[in-house]
């Protein structure tokens, strides 16, 4: 990761977290790209609405 990218992220994150993160979201999307899933199809307020 890039200075750039990182930098945000470090404000909240520590570097095992970071790799922590890394280390569930890359496969998850390796999984998404294998079952053809369409990108970026969530709709805000989802999470709130499955919490009710």
């Amino acid at each position: 990761m890039s200075d750039e990218t990182g930098a945000p992220v470090r404000e909240h994150y520590d570097d095992e977290q970071v790799a922590a993160s890394a280390s569930v979201i890359n496969p998850a999307n390796r999984l998404g790209v294998l079952l053809r899933r369409q990108g970026g199809s969530s709709e805000p307020g989802t999470f709130e609405a499955a919490a009710d």
